[in-house]
């Protein structure tokens, strides 16, 4: 039986530029993308992981600095026994004379630069197949160049960067046939460009596809928790064993650089419960609470949070964000809220906003109907739109409501 340890990743898009984020924020990523690369290969070394395969996008880009370029392949000197084939993908495409052909890549490190790309590791009875991205596209499957000699006594691993779709379907990223690689004879495909993980996925009782996801979120379109596969891929060489199955057992391994968090809150917070002052500091508190709930280390991981529902007053973004500036590393915050507004509150105070709210809600009250009775037919020409009728009754009261909150706003602050 021949058995691999194996480590499987893809998509670091190291030299990311995290252009939503501060210059020392920035900085600060960039230096968390190399130190979950430098994990992955202490992993490799205290494992002994004999192969990692990274399906493409290593980089971000086609030109990055030379001290990025020097730091990456000083990572790979930290697991020299492991074996690290590596294609490029459609962010880092090879062409010569790029970083793929500088000749300071250790030796262990093998890059695939050309076409029909076939290497044998006989010891190890493992073949290995690949195409890379010499251009930032392919409409066309790279796969179509490929004809791999099979040899089912060998573990044969596809190692490609691009989108496995169903017959008929399109991609610019390389499309792979599901149904080509599903007579294949390829034991497992080693897949990158989804930056969602797949785990294994079995396409019949040969073939296999895996795509491990990010090896670090990005932003805040790539969440929680995020890693590489490690484990381990079996194979009976023996000739009188006609089956040749492989057997693949892949365990995620979560990295402990920065997550990625997107949370919402909702709020329901009435206008006579409390001061503005004290509704601001109710906020901190409450964004802070749920932080700490979901991470393990809010001073490490990145934040999003979304205010949404009704408040008697307007978040002050400005004072949450400095209040939680040391409670966080990297802290966003968006209000969708709307005011709520209590026209009661006002029809009493014997001036021109009180009438103001008098015809507000008599208006409120003509628009929970479906149409106007007869005699309320003169109000609704007056006040509203000739068309107005044909919208629903729930579209209608909320351009009601958005409207009356953006009057008293107004009137509030005296622009009225």
């Amino acid at each position: 039986m021949n058995k691999l340890n194996i480590a499987i990743t893809a998509d670091l898009h190291l030299g990311t530029p995290f252009s939503f984020a501060g210059a020392s924020q920035a900085k600060e990523l960039g230096e968390f993308q190399i130190k979950s690369l430098l994990e992955l290969c202490r992993y490799c070394k205290n494992h002994d992981i004999e192969f990692l395969f990274i399906a493409g996008d290593l980089f971000d880009r086609i030109n990055i600095e030379e001290a990025l370029l020097r730091k990456v392949q000083q990572s790979f000197l930290l697991c020299p026994k492991t074996e690290v084939v590596i294609v490029p993908g459609n962010h880092d495409p090879y062409f010569p004379d790029s970083y793929w052909d500088d000749e300071r890549w250790p030796s262990h490190v093998h890059i695939v630069t050309n076409k029909h790309y076939f290497k044998e590791w006989k010891q190890q009875k493992l073949r290995v197949y690949s195409e890379p991205f010499t251009t930032q596209s392919s409409d066309t499957s790279l796969v179509d160049t490929l004809s791999p000699e099979i040899d089912s006594r060998f573990i044969n691993i596809l190692l490609m960067h691009g989108d496995l779709l169903q017959a008929g379907d399109r991609s610019r990223y390389n499309p792979i046939p599901k149904e080509w690689l599903a007579t294949s004879e390829i034991d497992l495909a080693v897949l990158g460009h989804w930056h969602t993980a797949t785990e294994v996925i079995q396409l019949n009782k040969k073939t296999a596809f895996i795509y491990p996801g990010v090896l670090m979120g990005r932003g805040f379109d790539e969440l929680g928790d995020k890693g590489f596969y490690a484990g381990t891929i079996m194979k009976s060489s023996e000739l009188y064993d006609s089956r040749h199955l492989a057997k693949i057992r892949l365990n995620f391994i979560p990295l402990s650089q920065i997550k990625f968090f997107k949370q919402t809150l909702n709020l329901r917070i009435e206008e006579e419960e409390s001061l503005d002052e004290a509704f601001q500091d109710s906020l901190v508190r409450r964004i802070l609470q749920k932080a700490q709930n979901i991470s393990g280390n809010i001073k490490r991981d990145a934040f999003y949070f979304q205010l949404t529902g009704y408040t008697a007053f307007a978040p002050d973004r400005e004072y949450i964000s400095f209040a939680l500036k040391d409670a966080f590393a990297h802290f966003q915050l968006d209000d969708f809220t709307r005011r709520s507004i209590h026209l009661e509150r006002y029809v009493n105070e014997g001036n021109l906003r009180a009438q103001i709210a008098k015809d507000c809600l008599l208006l409120n009250d003509f628009l929970s109907q479906e149409k106007p009775v007869k005699d309320q037919e003169n109000f609704w020409k007056r006040y509203l739109p000739k068309d107005f009728l044909e919208i629903s009754p729930a579209k209608r009261k909320d351009i009601f409501d958005r409207a009356v909150e953006k009057l008293f706003s107004l009137m509030d602050r005296g622009d009225g």
